[in-house]
């Protein structure tokens, strides 16, 4: 196999072989439908963070960034960031999937009210 030039930068010295699955900090994988790849990643990411930063895995609702978040248009093709800036425009929160279950089609947004969330970010 041919090296890769590392751009000057010098390997560093150790073992650094780090796996963020043996900490935890990855929920089990998730079975998505659709062109929902998006809201997936976005979940993913906010979960990894959270965990890393509280030791407490929390899963979290895909299904209410697809049905709810007005930046991104459902199971049409969205975009991670705008699904963090539709989830930092409610404050940080968001549901946990156990509350808002994925049904692998756009339905109608459950958020009707602002106390209803289940779990709050720190953003």
């Amino acid at each position: 196999m041919e090296k890769i030039d590392n751009a000057g930068y010098d390997e560093p010295e150790g073992d650094f072989k780090f796996d963020w699955c043996d900490k935890g900090a990855l929920a089990d994988c998730k079975r998505q439908k659709g062109d929902v790849c998006w809201a997936f990643v976005t979940m993913a990411t906010i979960e990894a963070i959270n965990q890393i930063a509280t030791k407490k895995m929390i899963t979290l609702s895909e299904q209410h960034l697809i049905d709810c978040d007005y930046f991104n248009k459902g199971f049409c093709t969205g975009s991670p960031l705008k699904a963090f800036k539709f989830i930092t425009a409610k404050k940080g929160s968001v549901y946990k999937e156990s509350e808002y279950k994925f049904i692998g089609k756009k339905g109608n947004c459950k958020c009707k009210k602002f106390a209803q969330i289940e779990y709050k970010l720190n953003i």
